[in-house]
């Protein structure tokens, strides 16, 4: 079940949220699209792929247009997103990383991961990486242990 968390959002943060929307809005069309997110996130030192920019809009875009709205941008900004429930949460981030879909994390997916992430130093070695493996399961990790690793680290609670 897909619910709104009930926040209060003052005046002066809604006029801050509407100065920021209305940088992010550079052809000021009152939506910001996937060029605008992309020119937004460069401006802020990150390089996503289009696979991400259509990613992260869609996620945000809560009536499904391809862009994002002032209201929906408020949403996002207050912490009023549509909260997901934490173990499908958690199957959708096992999935990022178990991309050949095999049911499990393994090596290659973890170096993957690393490149992804910007850490050619870590992907290129091999036997860290094996290492980080190793530690949950030779095997690759399960859809359990992913669950269990972030359990550890208070990221869920099962």
């Amino acid at each position: 079940m897909v619910k709104k968390r009930q926040v209060q959002i003052s005046e002066d943060d809604m006029r801050q949220f509407k100065e920021a929307f209305e940088l992010f809005d550079t052809d000021q069309s009152g939506t910001i699209d996937g060029s605008e997110l992309k020119f937004c996130m460069q401006a802020l030192g990150f390089d996503p792929s289009p696979y991400e920019i259509k990613e992260m809009l869609e996620k945000i875009d809560q009536d499904g247009n391809a862009t994002v709205e002032f209201e929906e941008f408020v949403d996002l900004l207050s912490g009023k997103m549509d909260e997901k429930d934490p173990t499908t949460e958690m199957a959708d981030a096992f999935a990022m990383f178990d991309k050949d879909n095999t049911g499990r994390i393994t090596f290659k997916n973890m170096q993957d991961i690393c490149r992804e992430m910007g850490d050619k130093e870590l992907a290129d070695n091999e036997p860290e990486v094996q290492q980080i493996i190793d530690e949950i399961n030779p095997a690759g990790w399960t859809m359990e242990d992913f669950l269990a690793l972030m359990q550890r680290q208070g990221v869920y609670q099962g």
